[in-house]
């Protein structure tokens, strides 16, 4: 995992409270899409809820049957801050 992976997963990760969260989530979620690691499916989520700033698209992910992918991006990524190898 590179530095930039990791600045990318925080703007991934961005609350509600931060202004245009919906903006940065889906362009985290563009390059992690063009790494791989977030579906086309799940960048559609992203996309659609890119102008709800205090939005979760976790819900949406989850009814889509696509949580699953974005779980297992945030082990990956936590277990890295940890020090472990995934």
């Amino acid at each position: 995992m590179s530095e930039e992976d990791g600045r990318q997963f925080r703007l991934f990760m961005a609350g509600p409270e931060e202004n245009n969260a919906g903006l940065i989530r889906y362009a985290a979620a563009m390059y992690f899409h063009s790494r791989g690691l977030v579906s086309a499916e799940a960048l559609e989520v992203y996309r659609i809820c890119s102008p709800l700033d205090h939005e979760d698209p976790f819900a949406l992910l989850e009814a889509r049957g696509l949580a699953g992918e974005i779980r297992l991006l945030h082990n990956v990524f936590s277990q890295a801050d940890k020090g472990e190898t995934p």
